[in-house]
């Protein structure tokens, strides 16, 4: 099924042309527009020489198939797609409309990137097997998982294995996904996280070779090593030398102090204070042989014996990424490229990357196009450049790399992306050449290669 898109002023539509003769009067068409169903999109329905063209409004919503093509599907995705579909299922059956109309097609399912919200489109008497098509679905996401994602893995499979029963029912499989206890935790993917588990333990117990486990992820967030460095060692060990030989030089001095006793040449008093005298300077040495007290620094001015200790833990941070680079694969991020910083220059980019020149140069920076695929918008932590501008929507155009060619796209945005003063189309893709002007709602650029 071939979708069009269209703008007015304030929305971006997709639109799909119905097979069926319509005359707009029918029960699903009249309960589709005149209601507004959980979990669908929103739709009007325009004839056109006795043609039935049902306009879904997509405003700032991004298709499942864009989103999945940039990063791979991770536990939130897959708990928002199954709520959306519970949601959805429960609105049509409210309206008694027949499910076989909910398209699942990941070009048709549209997110909301920041409250993740999926919503789907409802063509009336569309003609497709349902569970055919929830099966497609699932093994799409199965193709799409995020494998270091162990929630979506399990999820993933749990939803394509149901789909693999004969006479399965799409509703019980997504609610069997979907099902909670009072503390929100998913009741049938903690049994299967359970069951993992107790199939590890008793494979441990049965090896007899004690195996040599990775160290520890929590114990690598702490760059800084918890035993004690060289210099403690050495400082440490210098005061219990220094206790011993003052331990050593009091008994020699006691008996000492013994004998002149014996010999009558000191009174058990006298002999008492120097025993007392020599107490007070063994237990002063124990206490760090009397520390200095010092005063307190000036504003700005860090102690000097901080600053080895600030080394030390930079030089153990250091040590810290490279054996995690060396051990394990904690530092990279797979499946978040999409979303890196906006002027970063990464290795195994192109060293004659785009730059986007900003026009108004005193009120924001310039940005280099230094991704296959480079979104522009407000929403940080999901774009490369943000331009957090009233006009600007979350998600509001992108810049795609193909065969060395750079292409612009608007992604639903609200008002608008403009190139040469033209306004681009949702979804229409315009080859980009150096010196063009683009304008992301209010805020200009010039591109450069």
């Amino acid at each position: 099924m071939e979708a069009t898109y269209r703008r007015d002023s304030e929305h971006n539509y997709m639109i799909l042309k119905s097979d069926e003769k319509l005359h707009g009067n029918e029960y699903q068409v009249r309960m589709l527009l005149g209601n507004e169903i959980p979990g669908l999109l929103r739709c009007k329905l325009r004839m056109i020489d006795g043609e039935a063209y049902f306009y879904y409004d997509i405003t700032s919503r991004q298709p499942l198939s864009r989103i999945l093509g940039q990063h791979p599907a991770s536990s939130e995705d897959i708990r928002a797609i199954a709520s959306g579909l519970v949601k959805a299922l429960d609105g049509i059956e409210r309206y008694l409309l027949a499910e076989e109309g909910l398209l699942l097609e990941p070009d048709f399912l549209y997110m909301d990137v920041e409250t993740k919200e999926i919503s789907f489109c409802y063509l009336p008497f569309f003609q497709k097997n349902f569970s055919e098509a929830f099966r497609e679905l699932a093994e799409y996401l199965l193709k799409s998982l995020n494998h270091e994602d162990d929630q979506a893995v399990l999820w993933g499979y749990q939803l394509y294995s149901g789909t693999v029963e004969e006479n399965y029912h799409v509703s019980a499989v997504v609610r069997k996904l979907y099902r909670t206890d009072g503390s929100g935790k998913d009741k049938t993917v903690k049994r299967e996280i359970e069951v993992l588990e107790r199939e590890e333990a008793e494979s441990s117990k049965e090896a007899e070779v004690p195996r040599q486990s990775l160290p520890n992820p929590e114990s690598l967030k702490s760059p800084v090593c918890q035993s004690l460095t060289g210099q403690e060692h050495l400082k440490k060990h210098r005061q219990y030398r220094y206790i011993l030989e003052m331990i050593s030089g009091g008994v020699l001095l006691a008996a000492s102090m013994a004998g002149l006793v014996f010999c009558g040449m000191l009174t058990l008093t006298q002999a008492g204070g120097a025993v007392f005298l020599l107490a007070a300077a063994v237990f002063y040495a124990a206490g760090g042989k009397g520390k200095k007290r010092q005063r307190p620094p000036k504003q700005g001015q860090k102690r000097q014996e901080e600053r080895p200790a600030e080394q030390e833990a930079q030089g153990g941070v250091q040590q810290w990424k490279e054996q995690k680079e060396k051990i394990c694969d904690f530092y990279e991020e797979a499946g978040e490229e999409i979303y890196g910083q906006t002027t970063l220059f990464r290795e195994g980019m192109p060293g004659d990357a785009p730059v986007l020149l900003s026009i108004h140069a005193e009120q924001r920076g310039n940005a280099v196009v230094d991704e296959e695929k480079f979104i522009i918008g407000k929403l940080k932590g999901k774009v490369n450049l943000v331009l957090d501008l009233p006009p600007v929507s979350r998600i509001h155009a992108g810049i795609e790399r193909r065969d060395g060619k750079y292409f612009l796209t608007d992604l639903n945005s609200t008002n608008g992306t403009f190139l040469n003063g033209e306004r681009l189309e949702a979804n229409e893709y315009r080859q980009l050449r150096s010196g063009d002007e683009i304008y992301f709602a209010g805020a200009g650029y010039y591109f450069k290669e």
